[in-house]
């Protein structure tokens, strides 16, 4: 099932001026100057039936060409910034194009797109990353989310999810807090702030075929009075991949690999 969105292609003579913005930010994960683009209409995941017949709409639109001029860059987010951008300047013909594209949706039967029409290219993604981030990396990757757990003694159910895609390789990524990579045993570290985590163990260039022997630790003052069984059977799920290990808490919002 794809998942789709309209959009204009930035001309490689372009992306390269744009890409000499990218560094600099630490934390920021930049996305690469082939996948800069302008979104016109987000689609989102549908049956390939509705994906041909999206195509053979957009084959018979007929525009002249117009200019499209660059403005400044900007965060996207507010006060939590999720995204470094450049603005492009909204003129009428690209205006009425994605108006053009938000018409021929709804005539397939889409549901209206709530958001104002923003036009701009996203140059990075930030750390303090969504769980929409960290699905969208793991999507189409094979792995098993543990369903159930049991410490005494051990035990883990699993549930198969299915998929044939690689992800890139972490490092490229920019959402991770913390990381750590070679041969031998590695620790992660961080301090954890409020909110869900998870914890991605993969091979360093996002091949299959994990084998990892995975424990975990927390300090906090309180533990002793809790007790480590409070502290795991509230707190942590695991999931286990064919190309990668993730444990977790709840619905990850921020992620360390």
């Amino acid at each position: 099932m794809p998942r789709l969105f309209t959009g204009l292609e930035i001309p490689n003579d372009v992306a390269g001026t744009l890409a000499q913005f990218r560094g600099g930010l630490p934390g920021a994960r930049w996305i690469d100057p082939e996948n800069y683009h302008i979104t016109l209409r987000f689609i989102g995941d549908i049956d390939d039936r509705l994906a041909h017949d999206i195509a053979s709409l957009l084959d018979g639109m007929k525009r002249r060409s117009f200019e499209v001029r660059f403005g400044a860059l900007q965060a996207f987010g507010g006060r939590k910034p999720r995204a470094v951008v450049a603005t492009v300047e909204p003129v009428p013909a690209l205006i009425e194009l994605q108006a053009e594209h938000e018409r021929l949706m709804q005539r397939l039967g889409l549901e209206p797109e709530g958001r104002k029409f923003i036009p701009h290219v996203t140059l990075a993604r930030l750390r303090d990353s969504s769980s929409r981030d960290v699905a969208e990396y793991l999507r189409g990757t094979p792995h098993d989310r543990v369903s159930d757990v049991s410490y005494s003694p051990f035990s883990a159910d699993y549930r198969r999810v299915p998929g044939d895609e690689q992800p890139a390789p972490p490092a490229r990524e920019g959402f991770w807090a913390a990381s750590a990579s070679g041969p031998g045993t590695q620790a992660v570290t961080w301090d954890v702030e409020d909110g869900d985590w998870s914890v991605v163990v993969m091979n360093a260039d996002a091949s299959r075929g994990v084998d990892a022997d995975v424990k975990a630790g927390a300090e906090l003052p309180f533990l002793a009075e809790l007790g480590w069984g409070v502290l795991i059977a509230g707190l942590v799920t695991l999931v286990i991949a064919a190309t990668l290990a993730v444990v977790g808490m709840r619905a990850p919002r921020r992620v360390a690999v």
